[in-house]
């Protein structure tokens, strides 16, 4: 029962929630999907831990840096 009120608020707050939340969401979904043995908080964990390798894969990614010859 607590889950289920907590996926209708996480739902009810998703359009305007932050991008980060957005892809917490879009990995929570993803891991639940894939039938792996895992439960409710291991799921969360894996979505948390996903979410935050891809901060910092964008935080640390190369910046392309062309100079113009004009």
């Amino acid at each position: 029962m607590l889950l289920t009120a907590m996926l209708l608020l996480i739902g009810m707050f998703q359009a305007a929630a932050a991008p980060p939340v957005h892809r917490f969401l879009a990995y929570y979904q993803a891991v639940e999907k894939t039938n792996a043995p895992l439960d409710f908080w291991e799921r969360v964990a894996a979505s948390i831990l996903l979410t935050r390798a891809e901060q910092v894969r964008h935080r640390h990614a190369p910046v392309n840096c062309r100079m113009s010859s004009t």
